[in-house]
């Protein structure tokens, strides 16, 4: 009678563990989900402030270093709003 008891309280901790685990797995992928959206809307935003500002500083010529000058300016301005260039 004793290891029946101690069985089905097993089998209970069991499946109490499969449902805690499938709903820790569930939270944590949406969680990082929506984390990772986030993230990439406000490095597409800084992406697009930072090319219009190094556009407007230096614009396109025919001649000289413009393009390495707007080069430099937008990685700059990432590293400013705290993204990779």
């Amino acid at each position: 009678m004793h290891s029946l008891r101690s069985l089905r309280r097993l089998r209970k901790i069991g499946i109490f563990l499969v449902v805690w685990s499938l709903v820790l797995m569930v939270t944590t992928s949406a969680f990082a989900q929506r984390t990772r959206d986030v993230r990439s809307s406000g490095r597409d935003a800084a992406m697009q402030r930072c090319i219009d500002k190094a556009q407007s500083r230096f614009p396109d010529r025919t001649a000289g270093g413009a393009g390495r000058n707007r080069v430099a300016a937008y990685k700059a301005c990432m590293s400013r709003a705290g993204f990779a260039p």
